[in-house]
C-alpha cells in the first residue's frame, strides 16, 4: 500500500507540473452534482478520464452502473462513458475518483417515475400584486419654507425595500399606503413601518412632513403596488393544475429585485405587433390583455426559473398536443428541436430550433444555448424577443426547456432553461418544495 501511495503521489506531481491535472479539474467541474432519472432510462456520465465511479448510499441496491468490465460495482476507469439506470425510484449517490483512490466529486441520483406535463406555449398577461409596496426610489421634500429634507432617506429607507405594514395594519397599495401616511402627518404624528429588506423584517419611524406643492404629508418615497407584463406558458399538469411560465423570475424594473407576491394571477394575451430584434437590439413582442379578463391562473410563487402556480379551470391546447414526456437533463442533446410560441394574435405556431450547446445544470436559467432556425420565424420576428420568454422547448418528443434570454448581439440565439428546474420550482419533482404538487384537483 505504501508503495502504492508513493507511486501515486509521484504520478500527481508529473500531472501538475506538466499541466495535466487542469484538463482533469475542469473536466469533473462539468459533471452535474445532481442528476434526476426516470425508471428504467439508460444515462450516461462522459468523463473521458481515468477515472473510477462507484455506487454508495444505495442500501436496497437501486441503481445499478453498468460497467465494462467484470466487476459491476465499479466503471468507468478509462475513456469510456459510464452507464447506469435504475428499475425503481428512490435515491442513490456516485462516487468519483481518479485513478480509484483520490475523491473527485460525489453525484446525487434521484430516480422518479416518467412524468408527463402538457407543453403550453400560450400568450399570458402576468399581473402581480406585490406584498405590501415596493420603494423604488427616494426624493427629496419641499416644505414650506422652501427647504429640501429626505425624511424617507433619513429614517433609513432604502431603495428595493418592501413596506408591508403602517402602524401595524397591512398595506394594501400605493393609494393605501398614502392616504395613511397623510393622515399622520396631519395629525403630527409619525409613522411606524415594517419593512422586509433582504428576506429581514424590520422597523422605522418616519416623520411626514407637508410637501409645499401637494400640500399633503408625504415621507419622499416613490412606490409600487403592481407588476404586469407579458410572456409564454411553459407547461401545465392535468392532474393537479400546477403550471409554470416565463422561464425566469419576474424582477421589479427599477431596483432588478425579485417581485414578492401578495396575490398574483395569469390571463389570457394576444400579440398585436412584433418589433424584429436586430444586432444590438433586441425585438419585442407587443401584446394586450385586460385586467379584468378571466382569471385562467393564480400564481403562487415568483421563483429563479419563473413563475409558478395553479390553473383555475381545464386549459385547451389550440394545436391539438396531449401531454408530453418530460426530458431530463441526462436526456438533452445538441441537435435539433422546436418551440411552441404566439407571435400573431392568439395563433400558436411551431417553430425549428437548434440546441447548440448544452452547458450544464447550474441554477439561474442558463442550461442551453439555442439558435433560431426557422425561415418564417426568423422573417417574423428576426429570432428570439422579449415575450417568447417561457416558449416551451421540446426534443425528441419531451419537453426538455424554455426559452429565457436574447443575445443582444445576435437575436438568432439565446438561452434556454432545463425545464427540470421549473418542475421543481413547482413542486412536481420528489424533494421539492410543495411536492407532491400532484394531487388532483377537486372538481
Amino acid at each position: 500500500m505504501a508503495h502504492r501511495r508513493r507511486w501515486l503521489g509521484i504520478l500527481l506531481a508529473v500531472l501538475v507540473l506538466t499541466g495535466s491535472f487542469v484538463p482533469i479539474v475542469d473536466a469533473v467541474l462539468d459533471v452535474p452534482a445532481h442528476v434526476t432519472i426516470t425508471v428504467g432510462q439508460v444515462a450516461e456520465l462522459r468523463l473521458g478520464l481515468p477515472i473510477s465511479v462507484r455506487v454508495r448510499d444505495d442500501p436496497t441496491g437501486m441503481l445499478r452502473l453498468v460497467s465494462p468490465g467484470p466487476n459491476p460495482a465499479a466503471a468507468g476507469f478509462g475513456p469510456q462513458p459510464v452507464t447506469f439506470s435504475s428499475a425503481r425510484p428512490g435515491r442513490a449517490q456516485l462516487d468519483l475518483r481518479l485513478l480509484g483512490l483520490i475523491p473527485l466529486r460525489t453525484v446525487t441520483v434521484d430516480v422518479v417515475e416518467p412524468l408527463a406535463v402538457m407543453p403550453g406555449g400560450h400568450s399570458i398577461g402576468v399581473v402581480i400584486q406585490s406584498e405590501g409596496v415596493r420603494v423604488v426610489a427616494l426624493a427629496a421634500v419641499t416644505t414650506a419654507d422652501g427647504d429640501r429634507v429626505f425624511p424617507a432617506r433619513d429614517a433609513g429607507l432604502r431603495v428595493g425595500d418592501v413596506i408591508t405594514r403602517i402602524d401595524g395594519r397591512p398595506v394594501e397599495g400605493v393609494a393605501d399606503a398614502a392616504e395613511r401616511i397623510h393622515r399622520a402627518g396631519a395629525r403630527g404624528s409619525a409613522v411606524s413601518l415594517e419593512v422586509v429588506r433582504a428576506g429581514r423584517r424590520f422597523r422605522l419611524r418616519a416623520q411626514p412632513v407637508l410637501d409645499r406643492t401637494q400640500q399633503r404629508y408625504v415621507l419622499g418615497v416613490w412606490i409600487r403596488d403592481s407588476t404586469t407584463g407579458v410572456g409564454t406558458l411553459t407547461f401545465y399538469h392535468p392532474e393537479s393544475g400546477a403550471f409554470g411560465a416565463l422561464g425566469h423570475p419576474v424582477v421589479d424594473g427599477d431596483t432588478g429585485q425579485l417581485v414578492d407576491i401578495g396575490r398574483g394571477r395569469i390571463v389570457a394575451a394576444s400579440v398585436l405587433d412584433i418589433h424584429r430584434g436586430s444586432h444590438g437590439r433586441p425585438g419585442e413582442k407587443i401584446g394586450a390583455f385586460s385586467p379584468d379578463a378571466p382569471t385562467i391562473g393564480t400564481i403562487e410563487r415568483n421563483t429563479p426559473h419563473g413563475i409558478m402556480g395553479r390553473l383555475t379551470g381545464d386549459l385547451e391546447h389550440p394545436l391539438g398536443i396531449g401531454p408530453l414526456p418530460v426530458g431530463f437533463a441526462a436526456q438533452v442533446r445538441p441537435g435539433p428541436a422546436e418551440i411552441l410560441t404566439v407571435v400573431r394574435g392568439e395563433q400558436m405556431g411551431r417553430y425549428r430550433i437548434e440546441i447548440e450547446r448544452v452547458l450544464g445544470y447550474e441554477q439561474g436559467g442558463k442550461n442551453l444555448v439555442i439558435r433560431v432556425t426557422d425561415p418564417e420565424l426568423l422573417e417574423l420576428t428576426g429570432g428570439i424577443v422579449q415575450g417568447m420568454s417561457g416558449s416551451p422547448v421540446i426534443q425528441d418528443g419531451r419537453l426538455v426547456g424554455a426559452v429565457t434570454h436574447v443575445f443582444v448581439n445576435d437575436p438568432t440565439r439565446g438561452y434556454a432553461v432545463m425545464i427540470e428546474w421549473m418542475l421543481r420550482d413547482a413542486g412536481l419533482l420528489p424533494g421539492s418544495a410543495g411536492y407532491p404538487a400532484v394531487e388532483s384537483r377537486a372538481g
